[in-house]
C-alpha cells in the first residue's frame, strides 16, 4: 500500500540537495585554485556533512513510500560517495603541494555531473509520482483510482477474489471549518488520512476523493471482513485528538461515517461506488459515526 508521503518536505530536501552539491563542487574548485586557504578546505568538510545529512533526509522521507524505487537511492548515495572520496584525495594531494593533472579535474567534474544527473532523475521520478498524490494528506488522489479498482474488479471476475469498496466521510466537517478555521480543518484531514493509513491492512488502498471524503479499497475482503475492518477504523478516528490553540476547548475530537459495498459478478466499479455512496448516506441519516453495509433489496 502506498504510504503517506510528505510531498512538500521531499521537494524541499531535493532542491536543497542540488544547491548543496553545486556549492560543494564550487568550493572544491576554489580550494584547488587556492590550496593555502585552510578556510576553504574546512568549508568543504562542513558542506560534506550538510550534504550527507541531506541525503539521509531524502532516504528517511522516501523509504516508507512504496512508489519510490529504492535502488535509485542507493545509486544516488554511491555517486555522492565517489565524488566526496575523490575530492578528498585530490585536495590532500593539493595540500601536499602535488600538482594535479588535467585528467584529475575532469574526473572530479564527471563525478559531480553523474551525481547531479542521478539527483535530477530522482527528482523527475518523484514529481511524476507526486502528481498522483494529494499535497495535503500525501495519499493518492482520484487520478488513477478507477484504473486500480478496475484491476481489482477483473481479478474478482476471473478468480473470485472478493473485495469491497468503502467511502469514509468526516462528520460535521463544514462545522469544523466554520468554527475553528480551515487550518484546523486541514489538520483534521491530515489526522484522518494518517489514521486510515496506519489502521488499514498492508494490502488495502486509500484515496482522497475530494473534500472530506476518502475511498477505501478493501482487498480479499467479504462483507463481514470489510465491516470488521471499517469498525476498527471508525473507532480509531473517534480516538483522534487535535489540539486547539486560542479556543475555549483544548482538544477537537472528530468522528466519521462509512458506507461499504461488496463486489458483484455482474456489477461495475461505478455501481460499487454508487452503492457505497448510498450506504454512506444511510449511515449519515442513521446518526453518523457508524458503518453501514449496502444490501440489495
Amino acid at each position: 500500500m502506498m504510504q503517506s508521503l510528505n510531498v512538500g518536505g521531499l521537494a524541499d530536501v531535493l532542491s536543497s540537495g542540488k544547491r548543496l552539491q553545486e556549492y560543494l563542487y564550487h568550493l572544491w574548485v576554489k580550494a584547488a585554485l587556492f590550496p593555502n586557504q585552510k578556510q576553504l578546505v574546512e568549508q568543504w568538510q562542513h558542506c560534506i556533512t550538510d550534504s550527507t545529512k541531506n541525503l539521509a533526509e531524502i532516504k528517511k522521507i522516501t523509504e516508507l513510500n512504496a512508489g519510490v524505487e529504492q535502488p535509485a537511492l542507493g545509486l544516488l548515495q554511491s555517486h555522492f560517495d565517489q565524488f566526496v572520496s575523490l575530492g578528498n584525495v585530490l585536495l590532500y594531494k593539493i595540500q601536499e603541494e602535488d600538482c594535479l593533472r588535467e585528467e584529475d579535474y575532469e574526473t572530479l567534474a564527471l563525478k559531480h555531473r553523474q551525481f547531479m544527473l542521478q539527483l535530477e532523475r530522482f527528482e523527475k521520478a518523484f514529481y511524476s509520482a507526486a502528481g498522483h498524490l494529494d499535497s495535503l494528506t500525501g495519499i493518492r488522489t482520484r487520478h488513477g483510482m478507477m484504473r486500480e479498482l478496475e484491476i481489482e474488479a477483473n481479478r474478482f471476475k476471473r478468480h473470485g477474489n472478493s473485495f469491497c469498496v468503502a467511502i469514509c466521510d468526516i462528520d460535521f466537517f463544514k462545522k469544523v471549518n466554520d468554527t475553528y478555521g480551515h487550518d484546523t480543518g486541514d489538520r483534521a484531514l491530515q489526522a484522518v488520512a494518517n489514521c486510515l493509513i496506519r489502521s488499514l491492512r498492508s494490502f488495502d488502498e486509500v484515496y482522497r476523493m475530494g473534500g472530506e471524503e476518502f475511498l477505501i479499497c478493501l482487498k480479499e475482503a467479504d462483507k463481514k471482513t470489510a465491516v470488521s475492518v471499517l469498525e476498527r477504523l471508525r473507532k480509531a478516528i473517534a480516538a483522534i485528538e487535535i489540539p486547539l490553540i486560542g479556543y475555549k476547548e483544548e482538544i477537537l475530537q472528530i468522528t466519521a461515517s462509512f458506507g461499504v459495498a461488496a463486489a458483484e459478478k455482474e456489477g461495475s466499479v461505478e455501481k460499487m461506488i454508487a452503492s457505497a455512496d448510498q450506504a454512506l448516506y444511510a449511515a449519515k441519516q442513521g446518526g453518523r459515526d457508524q458503518v453501514h453495509l449496502f444490501e440489495r433489496s
